[in-house]
């Protein structure tokens, strides 16, 4: 039988209280704590407790796309259709960003490919 992995998340403090969230998948979840809380404490950080930190984010799906040869309007307005947080376009990077929720995430990653 092969070893058992579980996904773990840690939340802490980093370098100049900026705000960490780990996601670590580990056969040995208190090896991996060990593991983080050094990393954490070399750094200037520390590692709080569960919840601590990911009150400050929002959880979304992220997808996204080089802009060429795709019309953004049209982007867009499928988007829109497929009831998307937001379609942004990145014209220094020439890049399309979709924002969904993490529920929908897999619904419209394959609409749009």
């Amino acid at each position: 039988a092969g070893e058992s992995y579980e996904e773990i998340q840690y939340e802490g403090c980093g370098p100049f209280g900026a705000a960490l969230i780990v996601h670590a998948l580990t056969n040995n979840r208190n090896r991996t704590a060990s593991e983080i809380r050094y990393i954490f404490s070399r750094k200037g950080g520390n590692l709080g407790e569960t919840g601590c930190m990911s009150y400050l984010y929002d959880h979304v799906g992220l997808i996204v796309y080089k802009a060429e040869g795709i019309n953004f309007e049209d982007l867009f307005n499928y988007g829109i259709a497929l009831e998307v947080l937001n379609v942004e376009e990145n014209n220094k990077e020439e890049l399309y960003v979709i924002t969904c929720e993490v529920k929908d995430f897999g619904k419209v990653r394959d609409a749009f490919y």
